[in-house]
Protein backbone atom coordinates (compact mmCIF):
# COMPACT_ATOMS: atom_id res chain seq x y z
CA UNK A 1 0.00 0.00 0.00
CA UNK A 2 2.81 2.53 0.98
CA UNK A 3 3.64 1.79 -3.09
CA UNK A 4 0.81 3.50 -4.22
CA UNK A 5 -0.59 5.28 -1.57
CA UNK A 6 0.61 8.89 0.10
CA UNK A 7 0.02 8.16 3.29
CA UNK A 8 -0.40 4.75 5.14
CA UNK A 9 -1.03 4.78 9.17
CA UNK A 10 -1.31 1.43 11.19
CA UNK A 11 -4.02 1.79 13.18
CA UNK A 12 -4.25 -1.74 14.59
CA UNK A 13 -3.21 -5.61 13.88
CA UNK A 14 -6.26 -8.03 14.82
CA UNK A 15 -4.86 -11.53 14.23
CA UNK A 16 -8.20 -12.75 14.96
CA UNK A 17 -7.75 -16.13 13.16
CA UNK A 18 -5.02 -17.26 15.08
CA UNK A 19 -6.60 -16.21 18.22
CA UNK A 20 -8.20 -19.12 21.06
CA UNK A 21 -11.78 -18.37 21.92
CA UNK A 22 -12.11 -17.39 25.58
CA UNK A 23 -14.48 -19.91 27.44
CA UNK A 24 -17.18 -19.31 29.21
CA UNK A 25 -15.78 -19.32 33.34
CA UNK A 26 -19.24 -21.31 33.82
CA UNK A 27 -17.72 -23.77 31.13
CA UNK A 28 -16.50 -27.19 32.12
CA UNK A 29 -13.46 -26.15 29.82
CA UNK A 30 -10.47 -28.37 31.72
CA UNK A 31 -8.08 -26.32 33.47
CA UNK A 32 -5.10 -28.17 31.01
CA UNK A 33 -7.15 -26.85 27.83
CA UNK A 34 -6.53 -23.27 29.12
CA UNK A 35 -3.41 -23.87 29.60
CA UNK A 36 -3.14 -24.87 26.07
CA UNK A 37 -4.79 -21.68 25.19
CA UNK A 38 -2.46 -19.81 27.01
CA UNK A 39 0.37 -21.07 24.69
CA UNK A 40 -1.14 -19.76 21.73
CA UNK A 41 -1.66 -16.65 23.83
CA UNK A 42 1.88 -16.43 23.87
CA UNK A 43 2.98 -17.60 20.76
CA UNK A 44 1.33 -14.34 19.54
CA UNK A 45 2.92 -12.73 22.56
CA UNK A 46 6.40 -13.54 21.51
CA UNK A 47 5.68 -13.01 17.82
CA UNK A 48 5.21 -9.16 18.56
CA UNK A 49 7.89 -8.92 21.19
CA UNK A 50 9.96 -10.29 18.23
CA UNK A 51 8.64 -7.68 15.83
CA UNK A 52 9.54 -5.25 18.24
CA UNK A 53 13.09 -6.07 18.83
CA UNK A 54 14.30 -5.51 15.47
CA UNK A 55 13.60 -1.72 16.57
CA UNK A 56 16.05 0.62 19.04
CA UNK A 57 14.53 1.48 22.34
CA UNK A 58 13.79 5.14 20.92
CA UNK A 59 13.68 6.57 24.40
CA UNK A 60 12.46 10.29 23.02
CA UNK A 61 9.63 8.81 21.67
CA UNK A 62 7.53 7.98 25.23
CA UNK A 63 6.85 10.80 28.17
CA UNK A 64 8.62 9.44 30.55
CA UNK A 65 7.27 6.51 32.32
CA UNK A 66 7.45 5.50 36.04
CA UNK A 67 7.81 2.21 36.67
CA UNK A 68 5.05 0.20 38.37
CA UNK A 69 5.16 -2.18 40.98
CA UNK A 70 3.98 -6.03 39.63
CA UNK A 71 1.03 -5.71 42.90
CA UNK A 72 -0.75 -2.82 41.58
CA UNK A 73 -0.70 -4.06 37.75
CA UNK A 74 -2.48 -6.87 39.41
CA UNK A 75 -4.49 -5.21 41.05
CA UNK A 76 -5.82 -3.30 38.21
CA UNK A 77 -6.21 -6.31 35.48
CA UNK A 78 -8.16 -7.74 38.76
CA UNK A 79 -10.62 -5.07 40.11
CA UNK A 80 -9.75 -2.04 38.06
CA UNK A 81 -11.32 -0.85 34.73
CA UNK A 82 -9.98 -0.52 31.16
CA UNK A 83 -8.62 3.03 31.73
CA UNK A 84 -6.08 1.99 34.98
CA UNK A 85 -5.84 -1.14 33.44
CA UNK A 86 -4.25 0.32 29.89
CA UNK A 87 -2.39 3.20 31.83
CA UNK A 88 -0.40 0.88 34.41
CA UNK A 89 0.12 -1.84 31.53
CA UNK A 90 1.83 0.96 29.25
CA UNK A 91 4.13 1.86 32.22
CA UNK A 92 4.67 -1.96 33.24
CA UNK A 93 5.55 -2.59 29.28
CA UNK A 94 7.62 0.67 28.60
CA UNK A 95 9.90 0.36 32.08
CA UNK A 96 10.04 -3.41 32.28
CA UNK A 97 9.76 -5.04 28.55
CA UNK A 98 11.18 -2.78 26.00
CA UNK A 99 14.55 -2.15 27.42
CA UNK A 100 14.64 -5.92 27.63
CA UNK A 101 14.10 -6.65 24.58
CA UNK A 102 14.92 -3.34 22.44
CA UNK A 103 18.70 -2.56 21.74
CA UNK A 104 19.26 1.46 23.34
CA UNK A 105 19.59 4.04 20.64
CA UNK A 106 17.08 5.94 17.89
CA UNK A 107 16.25 4.49 14.45
CA UNK A 108 15.85 6.99 11.80
CA UNK A 109 12.02 6.33 10.95
CA UNK A 110 10.74 5.36 14.82
CA UNK A 111 7.12 5.02 13.26
CA UNK A 112 7.49 1.93 12.58
CA UNK A 113 8.41 0.62 16.29
CA UNK A 114 5.54 2.29 17.43
CA UNK A 115 3.25 0.48 15.39
CA UNK A 116 4.98 -2.46 17.05
CA UNK A 117 4.32 -1.07 20.15
CA UNK A 118 0.93 -0.92 19.60
CA UNK A 119 0.64 -4.85 19.22
CA UNK A 120 2.59 -6.15 21.55
CA UNK A 121 0.77 -4.34 24.05
CA UNK A 122 -2.46 -5.67 23.02
CA UNK A 123 -1.37 -9.32 22.86
CA UNK A 124 0.52 -8.43 26.46
CA UNK A 125 -2.86 -7.21 27.69
CA UNK A 126 -4.62 -10.45 26.37
CA UNK A 127 -1.78 -12.64 28.41
CA UNK A 128 -3.47 -11.30 31.64
CA UNK A 129 -6.79 -10.37 30.45
CA UNK A 130 -6.77 -14.38 30.33
CA UNK A 131 -5.69 -14.83 33.64
CA UNK A 132 -9.03 -14.11 34.91
CA UNK A 133 -10.48 -16.83 33.20
CA UNK A 134 -8.28 -19.08 34.38
CA UNK A 135 -8.99 -18.58 37.85
CA UNK A 136 -12.88 -19.20 37.26
CA UNK A 137 -11.43 -22.88 36.60
CA UNK A 138 -9.23 -23.29 39.45
CA UNK A 139 -11.92 -22.33 42.04
CA UNK A 140 -13.86 -25.30 40.80
CA UNK A 141 -10.77 -27.54 40.43
CA UNK A 142 -8.77 -26.26 43.82
CA UNK A 143 -11.93 -25.37 45.49
CA UNK A 144 -11.15 -26.77 49.20
CA UNK A 145 -7.35 -25.23 48.76
CA UNK A 146 -8.68 -21.99 47.53
CA UNK A 147 -11.27 -21.91 50.21
CA UNK A 148 -9.07 -22.16 53.07
CA UNK A 149 -6.63 -19.86 51.72
CA UNK A 150 -9.15 -17.07 50.96
CA UNK A 151 -10.77 -17.38 54.29
CA UNK A 152 -7.46 -16.20 55.98
CA UNK A 153 -7.30 -12.90 53.60
CA UNK A 154 -4.03 -12.78 53.43
CA UNK A 155 -2.67 -12.55 49.24
CA UNK A 156 0.74 -14.75 50.18
CA UNK A 157 -1.48 -17.93 51.57
CA UNK A 158 -3.60 -16.92 48.13
CA UNK A 159 -0.66 -17.22 46.22
CA UNK A 160 1.37 -20.31 47.83
CA UNK A 161 -2.43 -21.86 47.20
CA UNK A 162 -1.74 -21.28 43.40
CA UNK A 163 1.78 -21.75 42.77
CA UNK A 164 2.30 -24.99 40.69
CA UNK A 165 5.97 -25.33 40.20
CA UNK A 166 5.76 -28.02 37.87
CA UNK A 167 3.60 -25.89 35.53
CA UNK A 168 5.41 -22.67 35.54
CA UNK A 169 8.85 -24.79 34.50
CA UNK A 170 6.80 -26.14 31.90
CA UNK A 171 5.71 -22.22 30.55
CA UNK A 172 9.05 -21.26 30.93
CA UNK A 173 10.20 -24.11 28.74
CA UNK A 174 8.23 -23.33 26.04
CA UNK A 175 8.54 -19.60 26.17
CA UNK A 176 12.68 -20.41 25.27
CA UNK A 177 10.88 -22.39 22.39
CA UNK A 178 8.78 -20.12 21.25
CA UNK A 179 11.06 -16.87 21.55
CA UNK A 180 13.52 -18.88 19.39
CA UNK A 181 10.82 -19.62 17.08
CA UNK A 182 9.62 -16.30 16.87
CA UNK A 183 13.30 -14.95 15.54
CA UNK A 184 15.07 -13.87 18.88
CA UNK A 185 18.59 -14.46 19.29
CA UNK A 186 19.92 -16.70 21.58
CA UNK A 187 20.98 -13.85 24.26
CA UNK A 188 17.47 -12.60 23.61
CA UNK A 189 16.04 -15.81 24.48
CA UNK A 190 17.69 -15.76 27.83
CA UNK A 191 16.10 -12.37 28.79
CA UNK A 192 12.52 -13.36 27.58
CA UNK A 193 12.77 -16.30 29.57
CA UNK A 194 14.01 -14.07 32.85
CA UNK A 195 11.08 -11.55 31.84
CA UNK A 196 8.64 -14.59 32.27
CA UNK A 197 10.26 -15.69 35.09
CA UNK A 198 10.78 -12.56 37.44
CA UNK A 199 7.57 -10.50 35.72
CA UNK A 200 4.96 -12.19 33.68
CA UNK A 201 4.28 -15.16 35.89
CA UNK A 202 4.21 -13.58 38.78
CA UNK A 203 1.65 -10.61 37.28
CA UNK A 204 -0.53 -13.41 35.99
CA UNK A 205 -0.49 -15.60 39.66
CA UNK A 206 -1.54 -11.85 41.46
CA UNK A 207 -3.78 -11.05 38.81
CA UNK A 208 -5.70 -14.29 40.41
CA UNK A 209 -4.80 -13.24 44.02
CA UNK A 210 -6.33 -10.13 44.10
CA UNK A 211 -9.42 -11.63 41.85
CA UNK A 212 -10.16 -14.07 44.79
CA UNK A 213 -9.87 -12.12 47.12
CA UNK A 214 -12.23 -9.68 46.08
CA UNK A 215 -14.85 -12.04 45.18
CA UNK A 216 -14.45 -13.72 48.87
Amino acid sequence: MRGVARDVRLLGAYTIASQPSVPDPASTTALSSLRAMIADIDANMLRAFAVRSRYRLNPGLYVHAEPVELRELAQAFATGDATGQTRCLRRFYLTRIVPHIAAPGDDADPREALYADTDAIAALARRFRFATKVIARKRVELAPALRAAALTGDPAQVEAALVNEAVEAQVLARARTLAAEAGFSEESVGRVVSLYKTCLLPVSRLIQVYDILSQG
